[in-house]
């Protein structure tokens, strides 16, 4: 190595070569190395890749502090506890999509708990699941209103992929000139929520380094519905309470996207209720990171199988009309409740489905209200993971993401750096700085055609941005130009300069993955 960490290439060629007898040869930076009947790349920063012949896996998580590994048991229905190597925890595969889930600390259990207990719904702790380092290619339709999309998973922290023919290929990262063109793509581009953002300011949301994958909690934020979710408030953010991502929960209302940001950066600080630490890293999500996601759900491995005619459903149950609330906010007596977290509609674009029902011990396995009925994201056909209630599911199976289209639109930490609109400081204090981070992201504002300074007039500026699930897949702004028929911003308020993305309960077109408000 060097004093960069980066391997001094001819001198490892010369060792290998002389005392191991092994054949070399030059990879780019990268060194392909023939030892003993194997192969394995050797990158330029020394991560080394094991060479069978078979098509890159998808990076193993990686856990911290507060995570509890469970498995879904399609026999007694219900999620298990399990080790990090039991193989039933995860598959990545085009026919299993499988995705690893875990739970936190605060519910029943913690992390001494045996291996093999069984966990009722109601015992569950706050749920994510692991979304691995990947890169993907846009292969029809990029900057179009639909189009088709694929993914190849990439070895730990490089950019080095095994294909389904045993070829040896390397992804690009989306930053290098001539891979993202006004056609579409050349080659397959890292992800950049997987990416090192130090050199090109975090433009297109980065990370601050090199990761294998992220946790995306499985459940959009709520707040506790029963006595068996915490009710520990968040002093150094207004004294509200601590969110629980769980099914069947009061959907998470009333707060400015600069307090969903610090009640993020919250979780994993000290006397959290999850058993988090500061390695947990726990931010609120990016527009790289939603867009990762959406990508991966889009892809072979997800909902869509890498195409925008197979749309992932919408929850559309919301406890009670906009006119005729029932159900108090915890936070504060006068915000009423609205959406219910994890319920899949009967079809994508379903209107709002408003219950009768005023208690969440009526937040039954199926909820039958004005508009149809809305199944509970555990609604499973006997003896498999698949049923209602997994539509919505990033996945189509139990083991995916919800609510990524319907419940509430999901603010961002992503905002257009538009000079003088007062929402910027007045709703986005905590993070808006006129600048990206790797925490949050600053969209250019370069506008053309208007003095609007609002996500529409600032669009035709996202064309080098990549990877947030914006530009790349949709034609313009306005209703139907996105892929999945579905809408970006349309509406003439010269301030909407942040990213709500996935769509509210009440729309009754064009809510999902791409959406944005």
């Amino acid at each position: 190595m060097d004093r960069g960490g980066d391997i001094e290439k001819e001198l490892l060629k010369t060792n290998l070569e002389t005392n191991l007898k092994a054949k070399t040869e030059d990879y780019g930076d990268s060194l392909i190395v023939d030892y003993a009947g194997y192969k394995f790349l050797i990158e330029q920063d020394g991560n080394v890749i094991f060479w069978d012949g078979g098509a890159t896996v998808a990076n193993a998580p990686k856990l911290t502090k507060g995570m509890i590994p469970v498995k879904y048991n399609v026999t007694s229905q219900k999620w298990v506890v399990c080790s990090q190597n039991d193989e039933e925890w995860y598959s990545y595969t085009q026919e299993d999509k499988r995705w690893a889930n875990v739970m936190l600390c605060d519910g029943k259990y913690n992390e001494n708990t045996a291996v093999g207990t069984e966990v009722a719904e109601e015992d569950l702790g706050s749920m994510f699941v692991w979304i691995p380092r990947f890169s993907y290619k846009i292969t029809k339709g990029y900057h179009q209103s639909s189009g088709e999309l694929n993914v190849q998973w990439v070895s730990g922290k490089s950019y080095s992929y095994v294909d389904e023919a045993g070829e040896l290929k390397k992804a690009r990262n989306g930053n290098d000139d001539g891979v993202i063109t006004t056609s579409g793509y050349t080659d397959y581009v890292v992800h950049p929520a997987f990416t090192d953002g130090n050199s090109n300011q975090y433009s297109n949301g980065e990370w601050r380094q090199e990761i294998t994958g992220i946790w995306v909690a499985k459940f959009q934020a709520g707040i506790y519905t029963t006595d068996k979710d915490t009710s520990k408030r968040v002093a150094e953010v207004n004294n509200y309470y601590y969110p629980v991502f769980k099914g069947r929960k009061y959907g998470y209302n009333y707060v400015t996207v600069s307090e969903a940001y610090k009640l993020s950066l919250g979780l994993s600080k000290k006397e959290n209720p999850y058993g988090l630490t500061a390695t947990s890293n726990s931010h609120l999500m990016k527009n790289s990171e939603w867009g990762a996601t959406a990508y991966l759900s889009i892809s072979q491995y997800g909902y869509s199988n890498g195409t925008s005619n197979n749309e992932k459903y919408k929850n559309n149950l919301s406890i009670a009309s906009a006119s005729n609330v029932p159900v108090s906010h915890p936070n504060n007596s006068g915000w009423k409740i609205t959406g219910i977290t994890g319920y899949s509609a009967t079809s994508g674009k379903e209107a709002e489905n408003v219950m009768t029902f005023t208690d969440a011990t009526d937040f039954t396995d199926s909820v039958t209200g004005t508009n149809g009925t809305s199944y509970a994201w555990n609604n499973v056909e006997t003896g498999t993971d698949t049923g209602e209630g997994t539509k919505s599911s990033t996945t189509g199976n139990i083991y995916g993401i919800y609510d990524m289209g319907g419940c509430l639109a999901d603010y961002l930490s992503a905002y257009v750096n538009a000079e003088g609109v007062s929402y910027l400081t007045t709703y986005g204090g905590a993070f808006v700085n006129g600048q990206s981070t790797y925490l949050a992201t600053a969209y250019p504002y370069n506008p053309t055609t208007t003095d609007y300074k609002d996500f529409n007039s600032a669009y035709p500026g996202f064309s080098k941005i990549f990877g947030d699930a914006i530009y790349e897949v949709s034609s313009d702004v306005g209703a139907t130009n996105a892929w999945f028929g579905q809408t970006l911003e349309n509406d003439t308020s010269t301030g909407e300069v942040f990213f709500p993305r996935g769509g509210a309960w009440y729309y009754t077109g064009p809510v999902g993955l791409v959406r944005l408000g």
